[in-house]
């Protein structure tokens, strides 16, 4: 089948012995055979018949170009190798070679690359880096001339690929720019030392240091072969990312607005260089580039990649790590979608969520999710999609017990936000657990990866035998109800008695102490509940409706795990931005959320959402933007505008977390009659009010529909 690029005006096609091109490939051949060399007429013939010659046809069908590869028939044998690319003299530079080149890659994606050598000193050798093929090797050939080895990577996992992911899927993972690299190697310059810091041993247990397909290519560009020699020996040292060939191609397109029009051969670098770095899934770019870092904030909003200088990573390793394990600004619009699980789906699912590390076998995998597909009364069984409906998690809900809910699988798919994602689902499941008013949420998977297990240590949840648990209460109580109420389920949920018991010990002791710092924290061990008798700042905060759909708000009409935009509520920690507010707002604290009016938002002029408030901080709009922009959707023109449009102008940010939406938004006239019976006075909810938390108790218990307190005693 004829296949036609208009953009270039040429046709490919593959020819045979038969076709009448077969004739004018060998002229041209001819006409090029100085570099070309030397081709048997019959040889021509054979490769023909193989159908392993490609021509590039003008709009009068005649041939301007071929390329010639082999291409082992043994399917054991994956590579493919050219032997010509030949381009007539009229049509190079116009696209022809390009052409080309993609259909083969097209026609071999299912080998596992395409290689060829080329002499240094030819014109074309320059050509390759930019199809996408890296420099390998080169070795010196009969003719007295250096060829250089090139390879274009299909992509196609392998042991060896399988084993470097796994090495590095538990550490930071950053990318040397090859100012960088060069400076680890051997460059004597005063900056080199902050490279070189790089290298201390304590730095090699948390991070992975990285180079590109491009920096290989970068090394192949020095005109001193014993330099080229002592680089390439050099960058063993480091990993090697694995990227595929169209995830590249993409993040170039993420990149190209940010670079010149008329791009210089080092922005194409720079471009290669990016584009590696984030299809191979890394958190961080290390350069000194001052265009690159120029763009640090455009890198990070669309690819959540960090470009950052060396010296910046070191001193912030601590707060770098917990920004690349947890990063809900990049699942903002990232149109996650979520839909219960059909048998069709199952061998896909499989694939995508098998842990053969921990044992379990694809036809074990696949029996135990056609049980829970055969009983959709008593499980749920949900996975959650990305844009291009890659599966990135899978979670079983099973409601049997009226005292818990279970989890019988919880998987999350590897990739760079499999930390968050864990986070997230987690802290929604505890959420449907109170709501449903199960006080236990239970993690019965016993398959579990390194990324949900710590998710479950850093979230509260405790080991059983039978999997991980943690108590979730609808509830307002204080400390010493809420003691008695657990005392309680002691005997209903026997196998967390020992950590019901020390929960309940430890609100006995902080209520007589009225350690309230103690207090907040057990509060938290039990959220949703909410203790009364903690003397913590509480404010009701107002926040425009377009903010509060991104930041918080969702749709629980639907009985399914995530609702009906689960994009909208993926949120276990976030930030808020606003003008500074003379007395402020306080943290540790509670915020109730005001949607504050809009004739064409439904919902709003109500009180919608109780979060916890854990930092506040004034500054000026592009620190606190760089400072929080794993968290939250505000970009820069958002912060700015906040700002009066003045980035000298300082602004308030604060980080809350814990949010939960109510069930029963609070109108501002019952919100009013509520200030007016506990403050004595109403308000226009115009900026964060503070309020008493007898206020505070009421308002919750009507949003979260719980038997509500009394303004005057609660």
């Amino acid at each position: 089948m004829n296949e036609v690029d208009d953009e270039f005006k040429v046709r490919i096609e593959h020819i045979d012995v038969l076709s009448p091109h077969l004739g004018e490939v060998k002229a041209l051949w001819r006409a090029n055979s100085a570099t070309l060399g030397f081709f048997p007429d019959g040889a021509f013939a054979d490769y023909a018949r193989r159908r392993q010659i490609l021509v590039a046809l003008d709009s009068k069908d005649r041939c301007v170009g071929y390329v010639l590869y082999y291409s082992p028939l043994r399917p054991a044998f994956r590579d493919v190798t050219i032997m010509h690319l030949c381009v007539d003299k009229i049509y190079r530079r116009r696209g022809a070679a390009t052409v080309l080149i993609n259909h083969l890659k097209n026609r071999t994606k299912h080998c596992r690359g395409i290689g060829l050598r080329c002499c240094r000193d030819y014109e074309a050798n320059s050509l390759w880096p930019k199809l996408g093929f890296t420099a390998e090797d080169e070795i010196l050939g009969r003719s007295g001339r250096v060829l250089t080895g090139w390879w274009f990577d299909h992509g196609h996992p392998s042991l060896l690929t399988g084993i470097m992911k796994k090495n590095i899927q538990s550490k930071l993972v950053a990318v040397l720019d090859a100012c960088v690299f060069y400076d680890l190697q051997d460059d004597p310059k005063p900056r080199s030392e902050e490279s070189k810091s790089l290298l201390a041993d304590w730095l090699q247990i948390d991070v992975e240091l990285c180079i590109t397909a491009e920096m290989v290519n970068e090394i192949d560009r020095s005109e001193d072969p014993e330099q080229r020699d002592k680089s390439r020996q050099y960058a063993k040292r480091f990993t090697r990312l694995h990227t595929g060939a169209d995830r590249v191609e993409r993040a170039k397109s993420l990149l190209r607005p940010h670079f010149p029009v008329d791009l210089s051969l080092s922005d194409e670098s720079d471009i290669r260089q990016l584009a590696h770095a984030i299809a191979g899934g890394t958190h961080f770019f290390l350069t000194y580039d001052p265009g690159l870092l120029a763009i640090e904030d455009a890198v990070y909003e669309k690819s959540g990649v960090s470009v950052i200088r060396p010296s910046e990573f070191i001193t912030r390793l601590d707060e770098l790590t917990r920004e690349s394990e947890y990063q809900p600004a990049r699942l903002s619009g990232s149109q996650i979608s979520t839909r219960r699980v059909k048998a069709h789906e199952i061998p896909g699912l499989v694939e995508a969520f098998q842990l053969p590390e921990a044992g379990e076998t694809k036809g074990g995998f696949r029996k135990l999710l056609g049980r829970f597909l055969a009983d959709p009364y008593r499980f749920e069984t949900s996975t959650l999609f990305d844009v291009e409906q890659n599966p990135l998690a899978l979670v079983v809900l099973e409601r049997e017990s009226a005292q818990h809910l279970g989890m019988p699988i919880f998987r999350v798919a590897r990739s760079s936000l499999s930390s968050t994602l864990a986070v997230h689902v987690l802290c929604r499941c505890v959420s449907i657990a109170a709501r449903e008013r199960r006080p236990l949420l239970r993690i019965e998977d016993p398959c579990l990866s390194n990324d949900v297990l710590n998710a479950l240590q850093e979230n509260g949840f405790i080991p059983l035998d039978s999997g991980w648990a943690r108590i979730g209460l609808s509830a307002v109580e204080t400390a010493a109800q809420l003691a008695r109420q657990l005392g309680d389920l002691i005997p209903k949920l026997g196998e967390a008695y020992d950590y019901l018991k020390e929960l309940c010990e430890k609100l006995k002791k902080a209520s007589s102490t009225d350690d309230e710092e103690s207090l907040l924290e057990l509060e938290r061990a039990v959220w949703p509940a909410k203790l009364i008798d903690i003397d913590v700042p509480s404010f009701i905060v107002p926040i425009k409706p377009f903010w509060a759909r991104e930041l918080f708000e969702e749709n629980l009409a639907a009985q399914t795990l995530f609702g009906s935009d689960p994009g909208l509520m993926l949120r276990a920690e976030n930030v808020y931005y606003r003008a500074k507010h003379p007395g402020g707002l306080e943290a540790p604290g509670r915020i109730l959320w005001y949607v504050s009016e809009s004739v064409d938002t439904p919902g709003s002029k109500h009180l919608r959402a109780c979060s916890y408030l854990d930092e506040v901080v004034c500054g000026m709009p592009r620190d606190l933007l760089r400072r929080f922009r794993r968290l939250g959707v505000f970009q820069w023109k958002d912060v700015l505008r906040i700002a009066d449009n003045n980035p000298q102008n300082e602004i308030m940010a604060f980080r809350f977390s814990g949010t939960e939406v109510f069930d029963s938004p609070v109108h501002w006239q019952d919100i009013q009659k509520a200030l007016k019976k506990t403050e004595g006075r109403g308000s226009q909810l115009q900026s964060p009010l503070r309020i008493s938390k007898a206020c505070f108790a009421y308002l919750y218990c009507q949003g979260a529909g719980i038997q509500p307190g009394r303004p005057d005693n609660a």
